[in-house]
C-alpha cells in the first residue's frame, strides 16, 4: 500500500516503484477514514508533478473515483484552484465536470462558490447537463464577485436574465 506521505511530499520515485510492482495502487484508496487514492491526497497537497505522473497510469474511470465524502480528484483540483492538473484531468474525462461533490453541487459552482475566477471561467464553457434551478443558482452567486462568470452565462442563457433568485429579484434588483 502506498503510504499517504509518499504523494503529500511529492515522492513520486517512492512511488513509482510502489506501482509498478502493483498496479492497482492507482486506484486503491490510501486513507482509512476518507478513503483517498493516491490522486485524492497528490490533488489536496497540490503536489501537480505527482498527480500528473499517476494520472499516466490511470483510465478514464479511475479519474471518477469518489472517495468517502463523495469528492473526485478533479473537485479538489476545482477547490484549490490548480488549473494546470483540473485541465488535464477533464482533458482525460471531460464527464469530470459533471459529477457532483459532497455537497452535491458541480465542479462549476464549487468554483463560482469559493471565487475561483480562472477555474469558473474554464468550466462555464465545459458543463453541460445542469438543471434551469442549477443555472439560476450559480448566476445569482457568481453577481457576488465574478460578474464576468454571470455576464457569460447571461450570453448562452438568455432566461437568466428574467430569472428571480430565492427572494423574489430578478439579477437587475440584485446589482442595483
Amino acid at each position: 500500500m502506498i503510504r499517504t506521505a509518499i504523494p503529500v511530499e511529492g515522492d513520486w520515485e517512492e512511488g513509482k516503484c510502489l506501482i509498478e510492482e502493483d498496479l492497482s495502487m492507482v486506484h486503491t484508496a490510501i486513507t482509512e477514514h476518507e478513503y483517498d487514492t493516491a490522486l485524492h491526497v497528490a490533488t489536496k497537497a497540490e503536489q501537480t508533478g505527482f498527480a500528473l505522473r499517476i494520472m499516466v497510469r490511470m483510465n478514464r474511470r479511475d479519474l471518477t473515483l469518489q472517495n468517502q465524502r463523495g469528492d473526485t480528484a478533479f473537485c479538489l483540483a476545482v477547490a484549490t484552484g490548480n488549473m494546470k492538473l483540473a485541465h488535464a484531468m477533464f482533458v482525460r474525462n471531460t464527464d469530470l465536470a459533471t459529477i457532483r461533490d459532497s455537497w452535491n453541487i458541480t465542479p462549476f459552482n464549487m468554483a463560482v462558490v469559493l471565487g475561483k475566477f480562472d477555474m469558473a471561467d474554464f468550466l462555464c464553457c465545459s458543463t453541460k447537463d445542469l438543471t434551469t434551478e442549477e443555472q439560476a443558482r450559480i448566476f445569482f452567486q457568481s453577481l457576488t464577485d465574478l460578474y464576468d462568470i454571470g455576464k457569460s452565462m447571461l450570453v448562452h442563457v438568455k432566461e437568466l436574465a428574467v430569472t428571480c433568485d430565492i427572494d423574489g429579484d430578478t439579477a437587475l434588483h440584485v446589482l442595483a
